[in-house]
Order: structure tokens, then C-alpha cells, then sequence
């Protein structure tokens, strides 16, 4: 039975591998042949009548496999496809989120340390691809890995310039972290977005304990404060210092939500 690329899907490979009893090793193999063939075809020039978006989806598709049975060395394929600056957006997207499942809490935190640390190859298509796999990464980690996770993104949205990424960095953050929710430094970053220039039709939801803001545009830094203060009774504080992400021993988690 030949496998191929458009048998990839997340039913109907399980079957196949308890069906025929495949070892892992062999798995790894077939699907870097399969990613290397459909990398070669991608990179050849396209007509018209090619169809981009399914060719993207397929190889996206074998990226994701490699990152469900990954060893150490596709660990460093997948890294080298994400850090290497000619990946095509739709392979490196998939890549991110491949590798950052697979990976320990070590190298996620090596792997954003090293971002964190080089804004130019901190591109958007890694944000991005780290935003659109944010759920499934942290649904799939272990406390340490939350750990590392939430507390390198903290420093990522402490950074974020623009008001529509701080939003959504800070929607994904406040709806797994109870710590950074309530904590001094989110407040100062809602306060600084809040005087910057409202975004056109972006309608944004905040909660916070029994506290519910709506807010079309963001309100003013004042009324943002009042609501806050007026109803949060405990801040916290949480680290958004690429020094002290640097030197933490993530070994010793230091409270929910990396605190």
C-alpha cells in the first residue's frame, strides 16, 4: 500500500500506521521524502491553472506529521525551516507549530530566546504562525512548557508596537493566564494602547473577574484605569524582562501562568 501526501490527514494516518504495525523510524522517513518531493515541486514556477493554496495545505500537512513523530534530528529540520529566512509563509507557519509542539521546554525556550533576542528574524510570519497555533500549543504542553510559553510571549507582547497585535496577543494571554490578567504590567499596557489611535470596526471584549469591558473604540487611559481599578481588588506582577527570561530556572515554576 502506498502512502501519498493527500492521505495525510489526522484520521486517516492513525488507521494506516496501527493497521500495518509502522514503526516510527519508517514513518520519519516516508514523510521527509514526501516533504522533500513536495518542497522540490513547490519551487518550481507555476502556471495558471496551479492551485497555490491546496499545494501549501499538502505540504503543511506532511510538516505537521513530521512534528507528531518527530526525533531529534526532524526537530532540527523543523527549526532550521522556521529560522531559515527563504521558507515560503505557508511551510514555515506549519513549521512553528510543529516544532514548538514537539519540542521541550528547553528548546522553546532556546528557540525564543533567540527571537526575543534578533527582532529581525522575528518576522511576522513567525508571530503570526505563533498566534495562529497559540491554542494548540499550549492545549498539547506540559506545566513547564506553559511556563516557558507564556512567559517568552509575555515579553512578546510587552514589545508588540501596534495596538491590533497587542490586542491580540493580550486576548489569547489573559484567556490562559489568571496571572497575567490581573498583573500591574498588562495595566500599563492597556493604558498605553488605550491613547493610541482607535482601530476602524474593531470591537474588543475584556473580562476580567466578574468584570465584563466592551469597548468600541478602546476607551481613554483615564476611563480604562477607572474601570480596572475601580473593580480589581489584587494586581500581580509578571516578568517582561528578556534578561530574566534568560536566566529563569523554568525547573521551578514560580506560580499559574508564569508569574
Amino acid at each position: 500500500m502506498r502512502m501519498t501526501i493527500t492521505d495525510l490527514d489526522k484520521n486517516s494516518l492513525p488507521v494506516f500506521i496501527e493497521k500495518f504495525d509502522v514503526q516510527d523510524k519508517t514513518i520519519r522517513s516516508a514523510l521527509q521524502s514526501l516533504y522533500h518531493e513536495a518542497s522540490q515541486k513547490w519551487a518550481q514556477p507555476r502556471d495558471s491553472n496551479s492551485n497555490d493554496s491546496r499545494d501549501s495545505f499538502m505540504c503543511s500537512r506532511v510538516i505537521y506529521w513530521m512534528g507528531v513523530f518527530a526525533d531529534e534530528t526532524v526537530k532540527q529540520f523543523l527549526l532550521e525551516l522556521v529560522m531559515d529566512s527563504i521558507t515560503e509563509p505557508a511551510p514555515c507557519d506549519a513549521a512553528v507549530g510543529a516544532y514548538l509542539r514537539c519540542a521541550d521546554a528547553q528548546e522553546m525556550r532556546d528557540f525564543f530566546a533567540c527571537l526575543l533576542a534578533d527582532t529581525e528574524r522575528f518576522s511576522t510570519t513567525i508571530k503570526d504562525a505563533i498566534m495562529r497555533h497559540f491554542y494548540g500549543i499550549y492545549k498539547d504542553a506540559d506545566e513547564e512548557k506553559r511556563e516557558v510559553f507564556l512567559s517568552a510571549l509575555y515579553i512578546v507582547t510587552a514589545q508588540e508596537e501596534s495596538r491590533e497585535g497587542f490586542l491580540n496577543w493580550d486576548t489569547r494571554l489573559r484567556e490562559t493566564s489568571e496571572v497575567y490578567a490581573v498583573s500591574h504590567q498588562r495595566l500599563a499596557l492597556l493604558k498605553k494602547h488605550s491613547a493610541s489611535e482607535p482601530i476602524p470596526d474593531r470591537k474588543h471584549t475584556d473580562r476580567i473577574g466578574d468584570l465584563t469591558i466592551h469597548y468600541d473604540p478602546m476607551p481613554t487611559a483615564k476611563e480604562l484605569q477607572g474601570h480596572m481599578q475601580g473593580r480589581m481588588t489584587a494586581f500581580t506582577n509578571i516578568s517582561t524582562n528578556l534578561a530574566e527570561f534568560m536566566a529563569r530556572d523554568f525547573h521551578k515554576p514560580t506560580g499559574k501562568g508564569g508569574q
